[in-house]
C-alpha cells in the first residue's frame, strides 16, 4: 500500500503536455500582442528621428546660405554637394542618411509653401514624407 502512495505521487510531479501546451499558447498570443506594438513605437521614433534630422539640416542649408558672400540674397543650393562642399558648414555625406538608410532629399524650389524656398525631405519606411516644414 505503500508503494503504490510514492509511485502516484513520482507520477504526479512532472508537467503533463496540455499543460505545457496551455503556457506555449499563452507565450505565443502575448508575443503576438507585444510585437505589432514594439514595431509601432520603433517606427514613430524613427519618424522622429528623421524629422529632426530634416530640421537640422534645413539649418544647415540656411547657414550656407549665408556663408556665400558671392550668392545673391536669397539664392538656395540646388544640391546637397554644394553644402557638403562648404568647410564652415562641416556637413559629411554620411549626415544624409535617414533612419531606412535612403538619402535626404533637397527640393528646390519648395513643394510644401516653405517660407525658405527650399524642402527637406525623406520618404519614410511606409512611403509618407517627412520634412522640414
Amino acid at each position: 500500500m505503500i508503494l503504490r502512495r510514492n509511485r502516484r505521487a513520482a507520477r504526479r510531479t512532472a508537467f503533463t503536455l496540455v499543460e505545457m501546451l496551455v503556457v506555449v499558447a499563452i507565450i505565443v498570443v502575448l508575443a503576438g500582442i507585444a510585437v505589432p506594438t514594439t514595431l509601432y513605437v520603433l517606427d514613430g521614433a524613427k519618424r522622429d528621428a528623421a524629422q529632426s534630422q530634416c530640421k537640422h539640416l534645413a539649418q544647415a542649408v540656411h547657414m550656407y546660405m549665408a556663408d556665400q558672400t558671392n550668392n545673391p540674397s536669397g539664392a538656395v543650393p540646388t544640391s546637397w554637394d554644394e553644402v557638403i562642399n562648404d568647410p564652415k558648414i562641416g556637413l559629411n555625406a554620411d549626415a544624409l542618411k535617414d533612419p531606412w538608410g535612403n538619402q535626404y532629399q533637397l527640393v528646390v524650389p519648395t513643394q510644401h509653401n516653405s517660407k525658405d524656398g527650399f524642402d527637406v525631405l525623406c520618404t519614410c519606411g511606409g512611403g509618407d514624407p517627412v520634412g522640414s516644414w
